[in-house]
């Protein structure tokens, strides 16, 4: 028998899951995130991505594990996927976009949270965040599944001017390892999503002026 396949329904969760824990690590890990975003826009000139990752590590504290590798996209580096490498060496300037994404493991649960911003613009509306809260309204109201949610984000990405990232879809969550259960994205699932399980992940990308839009958040959670 293959041990890597999952053996179970794609929703499921294992023994340990406990949704007040699970909703605590994505508490814990929105609140780190911000922190983090607060010390970068104080120091944005002296910080490179490696070091931002570096901070993200220190911040969570040695005995903290993450489920993924944390990604954190400065200027052009924002339009690429997980799997690519940033071009090295790109400093923030007054005005840049950066993204973050984090995947800890806190209380053997796993979270995932990202966002994107713009140095020295509190005011600054992520059109990938938008996409995500009408989507999620959708959701609630229409049932859609997972196929269908990328689907219309396709078509809401070219409202903005924008190509949505197939690459970056969404996926299931839980308590560490959500793998033995579901490895599949969220863009490929043809049901309607269960809530607070699925994590809705969107990746926009400008090609004319280089630069890349990216939120993810768990569906159906209470708004942070």
């Amino acid at each position: 028998m293959d041990s890597q396949k999952p053996l179970h329904h794609p929703e499921t969760t294992g023994q340990a899951f406990e949704l007040d824990r699970y909703l605590s690590a994505r508490s814990t890990a929105w609140k780190t995130l911000d922190k983090i975003h607060k010390i970068i826009e104080q120091n944005y000139q002296q910080l490179s991505e490696e070091e931002i990752s570096i901070l993200i590590k220190e911040e969570f504290g040695p005995k903290t594990k993450f489920w993924h590798p944390h990604k954190v996209r400065f200027e052009e580096n924002t339009q690429c996927s997980f799997k690519e490498k940033s071009r090295p060496g790109l400093k923030l300037k007054a005005k840049s976009l950066y993204f973050i994404d984090i995947g800890p493991i806190i209380d053997f649960h796993e979270a995932d949270v990202g966002d994107t911003y713009q140095v020295g613009n509190p005011d600054f509306e992520n059109p990938a965040k938008t996409i995500f809260r009408q989507l999620e309204q959708y959701w609630l109201d229409e049932g859609l599944t997972g196929e269908e949610l990328y689907k219309k984000a396709e078509l809401m990405a070219l409202d903005f001017g924008l190509e949505l990232n197939e690459k970056m879809a969404g996926h299931r969550l839980g308590d560490f390892p959500h793998a033995l259960f579901h490895r599949g994205g969220l863009n490929e699932f043809e049901k309607s999503p269960k809530e607070m399980l699925w994590v809705l992940e969107i990746h926009l990308v400008d090609k004319k002026n280089q630069r890349g839009y990216f939120f993810e958040d768990i569906l159906g959670a209470p708004k942070i």
